[in-house]
């Protein structure tokens, strides 16, 4: 049995009229599996960081006021996937 996965994301918008982008990952994998068995297939994981801030223009940029007058956000994402397959033969 061959087999094709494809997994397809958009990625956020660089500007406010740009249309999005997209990524796409995918791999092929040729497998023997008798009737009725299972099998697990994985493999395709995603790690995404992002970091962001925001603040008062001038205040935000002092080196010890900024710990008041700002604010900082980051965020780390594992997403994976997961694919069970039982194929069945129909005579």
């Amino acid at each position: 049995m061959e087999i094709t996965v494809e997994r397809s994301d958009f990625k956020p918008s660089p500007g406010e009229n740009a249309p999005r982008g997209s990524t796409t990952i995918s791999f092929e994998s040729m497998i023997r599996v008798r009737n009725g068995e299972t099998i697990l297939l994985g493999g395709l994981e995603v790690k995404s960081k992002s970091n962001s801030g925001s603040g008062l223009p001038v205040l935000s940029r002092i080196p010890v006021l900024k710990w008041f007058f700002s604010n900082r956000t980051r965020a780390t994402q594992d997403a994976k996937l997961h694919i069970l397959i039982t194929p069945t033969i129909i005579y």
